[in-house]
């Protein structure tokens, strides 16, 4: 089906988001940079505009979105191309790019966290 236009919750920065529903309990969590990609804005290198990355539930399939958690904010680090594992109804294990200077580029580090579910 087909329903009117309405605003998308997400900004566009040059990495994609990902969406994933936990198996467990059916809801679904975004993960993503919320920055929008603005003429003047300072892109360094290292974290090509990919800083902060955060994550947020849906209850309802996407018609709505809880508000956003805080993954990772260093604005000297990149963070993108999430990947979700879901372990239960309260836990997921999240890997990302998340290089920096010392690597060169945000692509060349890889970071995996374990999360509690409950917010």
């Amino acid at each position: 089906t087909v329903t009117p236009v309405r605003q998308s919750p997400f900004t566009s920065p040059p990495s994609p988001m990902k969406i994933a529903r936990n198996p467990f309990t059916g809801d679904l969590y975004a993960v993503w940079n919320p920055i929008p990609n603005y003429n003047g804005r300072v892109l360094t290198k290292q974290g090509c505009g990919r800083t902060p990355l955060a994550i947020a539930k849906s209850t309802d399939d996407g018609n709505t979105w809880g508000k956003l958690q805080l993954l990772e904010d260093d604005p000297e680090r990149g963070y993108c191309y999430p990947a979700l594992h879901f372990l239960n109804g309260n836990e997921v294990l999240i890997a990302y790019c998340r290089g920096g200077a010392e690597d060169g580029i945000c692509l060349s580090r890889l970071g995996i966290q374990k999360i509690k579910l409950d917010f």
